[in-house]
């Protein structure tokens, strides 16, 4: 079996296979779509391990974080095309057909923070050293990842030390419910779990009363730490002023009707 080793954006190694027919099947039922499962069961199909951990679950998925979840998708797609530089998104309005071409190299996920910060300290001693620097995994089991994943930001207003949660697959399935029309900025918050200490433990923490520079230092801190990379794109109707569809391109048409750009 040809598959394709690479490291998450948590820093553990990721081994994928390329993207067969049978799963094909799976992420374009309407059931799997509509439960949020689409993305859980094409991982499920192609994931082949993640650090030491070779039993892919459905649990197991479900507890990875919502970017390396994006970046096994993106690379297992990537790897079953032979990693493409350009994806042309195909949209109709009306009667006429827009091609828009993207680079790919601008839907690579980053690091998270965490592990960005272990790249840039061994980036500075190898320059240090004056020897050439080879990306490697941080961790070897994701439990090690997990337990990553709970962030601490200190209040500016307030002087308060609080923690919020990198989202997983699970939280993925939860914001899935949130009516995106009509979701607040507390709403999408709340899906990554702020908390503080009580005196019995941790304690979720009501937004509502935060001061609002201490909101948006709290969500500042949430955008930097997830980070996550854009997948939706608005196309406009070369045609007709105004006019314009929102498109996202990690689609089925993305992973099962793949275009080969002209050159």
């Amino acid at each position: 079996m040809q598959t394709y080793t690479f490291i998450l954006p948590s820093g553990i190694e990721a081994e994928v296979k390329y993207i067969s027919g049978e799963a094909s099947e799976v992420f374009t039922k309407k059931k799997n779509i509509e439960t949020g499962m689409a993305h859980t069961l094409l991982i499920k199909q192609v994931l082949v391990r993640v650090g030491d951990e070779t039993n892919i679950t459905i649990e197991f998925i479900e507890r990875l974080l919502t970017k390396d979840r994006k970046a096994i998708l993106f690379t297992a797609r990537q790897f079953t095309y032979d990693f493409p530089e350009e994806y042309k998104i195909i949209t109709k309005f009306g009667k006429s057909e827009v091609e828009y071409p993207i680079s790919l190299e601008d839907y690579v996920p980053s690091n998270y923070p965490f592990y960005q910060k272990i790249v840039d300290e061994k980036k500075k001693l190898s320059e240090e050293n004056e020897f050439k620097y080879e990306p490697e995994p941080a961790f070897k089991s994701y439990e090690e990842v997990l337990e990553k994943r709970k962030c601490e930001v200190l209040l500016p207003k307030s002087k308060k030390t609080v923690y919020f949660y990198l989202m997983t697959g699970k939280d993925e399935k939860r914001a899935l419910k949130v009516n995106s029309d009509e979701a607040s900025l507390l709403t999408v918050m709340s899906l990554r779990n702020p908390v503080e200490m009580g005196q019995k433990g941790e304690i979720m923490l009501n937004l509502r009363e935060l001061h609002a520079m201490d909101l948006g230092a709290l969500n500042g801190e949430m955008d930097e730490a997830e980070d996550d990379f854009q997948t939706v794109i608005e196309i406009n109707d070369p045609n007709k002023f105004g006019e314009s569809k929102i498109v996202n391109i990690m689609d089925h048409h993305f992973f099962f009707g793949y275009r080969r750009s002209s050159k």
